[in-house]
């Protein structure tokens, strides 16, 4: 009788506490979702009961099955959501005025950023609030998006045949590890995002010059991260926390775990993910059997703007090469 006892009560303690209120990956509209932007939000629960938010574009009322495009931001605690003006953008505009309505673009907050909010320095964890701070490793960030994702399918207004993960700088390490762990990805695409070593970009400088003297420097650095993994101590803008998740994730096995069709792409002036890794990328990923579609533009930086062509909208051609290598 004891053992029957014990059996269940270990029984009730390993059902989720979402089942008791929202279930896991289950879509709820939120009456409250801005009416200023073309987007539904949305709630999910995710693997690790977290609440997650997302944004679905299009009204609620078309059910039209369409394709998906998962936008993941770079690195830092933004909003997808920013407010100038008197008026409300989105980062992926230029996503919704190329696909024109055949495409379904979903967009998910980091967990710890509200709506609107944007960090102190842009690209950073300076001035973020403490969940952030807790919540914004490799792991956790790539579960909230695959939750994001599952929800959506939920909805009953995706094609499940077609979805596609991009993401830009960071974003594309976290697309790669969601390609990794989600059958339903069918397309990846990863924009300035291929640094060979989180490690390596310190020893050697945004500028790719360096000496031994701060190459030593920067080793130092991360044994020191390395030494305490759950510190919410910043270096270079974000915690030792987060460095060091990101630090074991690997593009590279991430991509070759998924089935997705592969598409890169980088600037030659890149200041923040040097050239190199891209090359590296591109060439094992051959030497491993897949042939991903790929472009290194001449003159580009990390967000594919021109300095000797500043009337260039380099982001927008960047986007739209990704839209029209998806759809075809």
């Amino acid at each position: 009788m004891r053992f029957r006892i014990v059996t269940l009560a270990l029984y009730l303690l390993s059902i989720n506490v979402v089942s008791f209120g929202q279930a896991r990956y289950e879509p709820v509209s939120d009456p409250g979702s801005p009416a200023a932007i073309p987007y539904t939000r949305y709630f999910t629960r995710d693997a690790l009961d977290r609440r997650i938010t997302f944004y679905v574009s299009g009204s609620p009322d078309d059910n039209r099955r369409l394709p998906l495009i998962v936008f993941i931001l770079g690195s830092g605690a933004h909003s997808n959501f920013i407010e100038r003006r008197g008026k409300i953008l989105d980062a992926h505009r230029i996503l919704r005025e190329e696909t024109g309505g055949r495409v379904r673009i979903l967009a998910i907050e980091k967990p710890g950023v509200a709506f609107l909010s944007q960090p102190a320095k842009n690209g950073t964890a300076i001035g973020a609030s403490p969940e952030f701070l807790e919540e914004q490793t490799a792991g956790r960030w790539s579960e909230a998006v695959n939750a994001a994702i599952r929800a959506t399918e939920g909805l009953g207004t995706v094609d499940k045949n077609k979805l596609l993960v991009v993401g830009h700088s960071e974003g594309s390490r976290v697309a790669a590890s969601v390609a990794s762990n989600n059958s339903s990805v069918t397309h990846f695409a990863g924009l300035s995002g291929f640094a060979t070593s989180r490690l390596r970009c310190f020893m050697i400088g945004r500028d790719g010059s360096g000496t031994r003297a701060k190459a030593d420097e920067a080793v130092q650095q991360w044994r020191r991260m390395l030494a305490a993994p759950g510190s919410l101590d910043l270096f270079s803008g974000h915690t030792f926390r987060y460095w060091v998740s990101f630090s074991t994730m690997s593009t590279l096995h991430n991509l070759l775990e998924s089935k997705a069709a592969l598409y890169l792409a980088q600037g030659t002036v890149d200041e923040k993910c040097a050239v190199d890794g891209y090359e590296l990328l591109y060439a094992q990923l051959v030497e491993c059997g897949r042939t991903p579609t790929t472009q290194l533009i001449e003159g580009a930086d990390h967000g594919f703007a021109f300095r000797d062509q500043p009337e260039r909208d380099g982001w927008r051609e960047q986007l739209r090469t990704v839209v029209d290598w998806f759809l075809s």
